[in-house]
Order: C-alpha cells, then structure tokens, then sequence
C-alpha cells in the first residue's frame, strides 16, 4: 500500500501512540503483578513469597510475569517512533542508484538510470 507523502507523518503517529499504548498497558499490568506478590509477601512478613509460586491458588509466575512485562513494555515504549518509522516506510525521494536528491523526470539527472520517478510512483527500469 502507498500512502501520499502528506498522510505519511498522520499514520506514523497513529502508529507510534498505538505501541505506546501497548507498552503503557504492559508497564501498568507488569507493575501491578509485582506490586501484588510484594505487598503478599511485606503483609506476611516472608520475602521468600515474592518469587514463591503457588499453583494451586491461581497464584502462578506473577512476580515473573510482570517482570517480563516491564522488560517488554519499557523498550517498546522508547522504541514506538523508530518502530511506526521502520512499520510506515517515506516514498524514495532519490535516485536507488546514485543518491542523486529530488529527481523529476523519468531518468535520473545523475547516473540516467531510466524508470524512476521520485514522487513515490517508482515504477521497475526497463
């Protein structure tokens, strides 16, 4: 799918607020399970509880769980606008050949490669 160069920045922002969402729901989810298995384990007066597992009571990895949640949810958040960039590539606005910037005609200026046309409509040389 090719975007029109002017709704390029709108959709990357769409993008990079999309993952920053997904990293603030994983660092709220993440800190909440390890925040529970702390205070457990403060209340009872056994620090032991914090990485004890329980699977019995439903009480399974929560302490690793939100660990690797936080471990997830940091970078992705730091990461979102190179991530958006990387996911809602810009239309070439140079020659693939040379570098040569802001090419207008058919053939480049530069290296005359033919069947390029900088406003995002490359079409394969012949």
């Amino acid at each position: 799918m090719r975007l029109a160069p002017h709704h390029i920045n709108a959709w990357r922002a769409i993008a990079s607020w999309s993952l920053r969402a997904v990293s603030l729901a994983l660092l709220v989810t993440g800190g909440y399970l390890i925040l529970k298995r702390v205070i457990l384990a403060l209340a009872i007066g056994d620090l032991s509880l914090i990485y004890s597992v329980y699977e019995e009571v439903g009480e399974a990895h929560s302490f690793s769980r939100g660990v690797a949640m936080i471990a997830f949810g940091i970078p992705l958040g730091a990461l979102a606008p190179g991530i958006a960039g990387w996911m809602i590539s810009s239309p070439a606005t140079s020659c693939p050949a040379c570098g040569y910037e802001k090419v207008d005609t058919d053939r480049c200026p530069e290296c005359g490669l033919p069947g390029f046309v900088s406003s995002g409509n490359s079409k394969p040389p012949p």
